[in-house]
């Protein structure tokens, strides 16, 4: 008897996991991801006892990304700036700023052909880099923030007790299709009241103030977008500059980019890229990666973590650096707090620097 149940059990688990709705099987006729990060922190100390102040320092970094993919046309601009400040002056920096535009051979598959640039300025390099680059790739990324919103919503609105009973997933897939043609409506009210018609026909439940006003609360949020997808290039390049003062080289450019969307309140990026010249493999290599996690622990927590490598070797010596930056911020009302651990280092330096900053802002207006 318990073998059965055990069987019986199995099924079930199995027929509820796939009737499970997956974020990344969700698709967007347009996808178009833009956003913006920036930390600053600065601190002055003086022991009057001392002739010249303790400490007197800072750190400024700024990261922006734009991703957009269409029917035929896509392109990607990322940049990232890391700027230490001692004395008042600049200490260090390390910036840097990619960009690539891909032309798809069709509306069906993602084979793509592409043209794109790089740019470098930073500490230690005798001059700026800048290089070109052209070829050919495969996949794409879809926008599936309509999707993660009304998985979202229906989970406000079951925690609420403002619905007795999961949504069925055609009527999840349903708001998803109104909340990605929000634009569409006159305004949010407009788009509110199509959302509480489809939540009756599915539950029977119509919606009270309190559950209007959350559900107002999830489709308006800008800041919170998701997407998902993956592609691979290989290309050739050629360095109009070399950061380091030496041959301009042509180089062969293998680069991967992944997006995960596990769930509505996660995201995982991935993005890798190596390059060589196609004569000599022992002359100079270029590796680039980035990373990075976010996870909204609950409406008003959010955890995230970020890494940049960059990593040149070449006859004589190597340079690049790396950083990881990790934050906890708090959204309370008027009031964000937000707690961030950052560490970097130089591929010279045999240690960590480490940062830690507690910041709050208040909005007035």
């Amino acid at each position: 008897m318990r073998h059965w149940v055990l069987v019986v059990l199995c099924v079930l688990a199995t027929a509820v996991a796939g009737s499970a709705l997956s974020l990344c099987d969700y698709r967007t006729p347009e996808t178009n991801i833009v956003e913006l990060k920036s930390s600053f922190n600065y601190r002055y100390y003086r022991d009057p006892a001392r002739p010249a102040a303790d400490i007197n320092s800072g750190r400024f970094s700024l990261s922006y990304s734009h991703l957009y993919d269409a029917s035929l046309l896509g392109f990607e601009l990322v940049g990232m700036g890391d700027f230490v400040l001692s004395e008042l002056a600049l200490a260090s920096m390390d910036t840097q700023l990619r960009g690539r535009m891909q032309r798809y051979l069709s509306a069906d598959d993602p084979y793509f052909a592409y043209g794109a640039f790089e740019g470098v300025v930073a500490t230690g390099f005798v001059q700026p880099g800048l290089g070109f680059e052209t070829g050919l790739g495969y996949g794409r990324f879809a926008d599936v923030t309509p999707l993660a919103k009304a998985l979202r919503a229906e989970r406000r609105l079951l925690d609420m007790g403002a619905v007795a009973a999961s949504l069925p997933n055609s009527a999840v897939l349903d708001m998803a299709e109104q909340i990605g043609r929000a634009g569409e409506y006159e305004d949010v009210a407009e788009l509110l009241t199509v959302l509480e018609e489809l939540i009756f026909e599915a539950v029977g439940s119509r919606l009270n103030a309190k559950a209007l006003l959350a559900l107002e609360d999830i489709i308006v949020d800008a800041g919170w977008q998701r997407y998902c997808g993956w592609n691979v290039s290989l290309g050739i390049g050629y360095e109009l500059l070399d950061p380091r003062g030496g041959d301009r080289d042509v180089v062969i450019t293998l680069a991967g980019d992944v997006a995960l969307a596990p769930e509505p309140g996660s995201q995982l990026r991935l993005s890798a890229s190596y390059s060589i010249p196609p004569y000599a493999v022992e002359h100079k290599s270029s590796v680039r990666l980035a990373a990075s996690y976010d996870y909204r622990l609950n409406d008003i927590t959010t955890f995230s973590v970020d890494y940049v490598l960059r990593q040149d070797s070449y006859s004589g010596g190597s340079s690049g650096s790396q950083s990881a930056t990790f934050q906890l911020a708090f959204n309370l009302g008027g009031v964000e707090v937000s707690l961030q651990l950052a560490f970097a280092k130089r591929a010279q330096a045999e240690e960590w620097t480490q940062d830690m900053v507690l910041s709050a802002v208040v909005r007035l207006l």
